[in-house]
């Protein structure tokens, strides 16, 4: 009985030294480095996560002016760490530039105050304000706006626009004539 003791005895040793070793070369694996994945399109970044044995999993996505549509935005974990072969990198992607289409102000029916309202409602900046005396709008009433309707903008460019000053008195511009001889003054006007 003393003898089947010690075999047993010695196969459980075996045994156990046997698994420690299994899963030591088994846990262990293949360590790599993070490849740099920032500013790559999602598609070529996979394509390196599986040269280096390593997945990649999208977690969001963000509106980013500084990087392309499509390409990562950040990565976890970081680039250059070292990583069992067969992980997961994490990665934010860009949606790009985010643009708006600029809405109608200038339809000759719209005052400061709304356009104002208008403009923030639909995400863009009011820009330069001018303004222009007319017969034709009353005064505060938006004549004109840059960009013009329907065009597509970015979140950051301002709108200008041209708003009537109400009906006044038309002024002109001309040089400075004092001193010249009204001769030559008036044959330089016509």
């Amino acid at each position: 009985m003393k003898r089947y003791v010690k075999i047993a005895v010695f196969f459980a040793i075996v045994f156990i030294i046997s698994g420690y070793i299994t899963m030591r070369i088994v846990v262990r694996g293949k360590e790599v480095s993070v490849p740099n994945l920032v500013k790559i399109e999602f598609n070529a970044a996979k394509e390196l996560c599986n040269k280096n044995e390593l997945y990649i999993k999208e977690i969001g996505s963000r509106y980013d002016a500084d990087i392309p549509d499509g390409a990562v935005i950040t990565q976890s974990p970081l680039p250059g760490d070292s990583i069992k072969t067969g992980r997961i990198i994490e990665v934010l992607v860009s949606r790009g530039t985010r643009t708006i289409t600029v809405p109608d102000m200038a339809d000759g029916t719209k005052d400061m105050r709304q356009v104002k309202v208008g403009l923030r409602e639909a995400g863009l900046n009011v820009g330069v304000i001018s303004k222009i005396s007319s017969a034709k709008y009353p005064e505060d009433v938006i004549i004109a706006q840059m960009p013009p309707a329907g065009s597509v903008i970015t979140k950051e460019q301002p709108v200008n626009l041209l708003v009537s000053a109400g009906a006044g008195t038309e002024r002109y511009v001309t040089g400075d004539w004092k001193g010249r001889q009204f001769i030559r003054v008036r044959s330089l006007l016509r």
